[in-house]
């Protein structure tokens, strides 16, 4: 037998002494993370707020990971004003790191009280909100939720 037999056996066997459940709980397989790097505003006026999200994603298995589709949703004042998906999909090396930008672009007028609110403190809270769904076929739908929130100033 050779080594490359011997090596798909046990991943084999590994994925089903396993099974889902605990694949996907991360005993196999950890979430990736991601760190917030910046929130920068592009444009701001009194019809739109453009701003760009650098996110640092990392992959902390020892496999590649790719995401055909990542969607992302955005709260200003525990308002959802935004939810979109990104034009192309990501790829992540085994236990290394990968930069995204996400561009959001905000129209004033689908906010209420809360753009008031940011226009004149020049402030506004903000909750983001990542899903990424690994192109993995024992996960099936399964994906990675993160969060994150804080305050925007400008």
């Amino acid at each position: 037998m050779g080594p490359l037999f011997l090596t798909m056996s046990l991943i084999f066997f590994l994925f089903s002494c396993a099974g889902k459940k605990n694949l996907v709980e991360g005993k196999l397989l950890l979430a990736p993370k991601y760190e917030l790097g910046s929130i920068r505003f592009v444009e701001v006026d009194f019809q739109k707020v453009s701003l760009e999200i650098n996110l640092m994603v990392s992959n902390p298995n020892y496999i590649p990971l790719n995401f055909s589709k990542v969607t992302y949703s955005l709260f200003l004042d525990k308002e959802h004003v935004l939810q979109a998906e990104l034009s192309e999909g990501i790829q992540i090396p085994a236990t290394n790191s990968v930069e995204i930008v996400i561009p959001l672009e905000v129209q004033l007028s689908a906010l209420s009280m809360g753009a008031v609110n940011f226009m004149i403190n020049r402030k506004v809270t903000y909750d983001f909100e990542l899903l990424m769904y690994p192109d993995i076929p024992i996960l099936e739908k399964k994906s990675f939720k993160r969060q994150r929130s804080g305050i925007l100033s400008f």
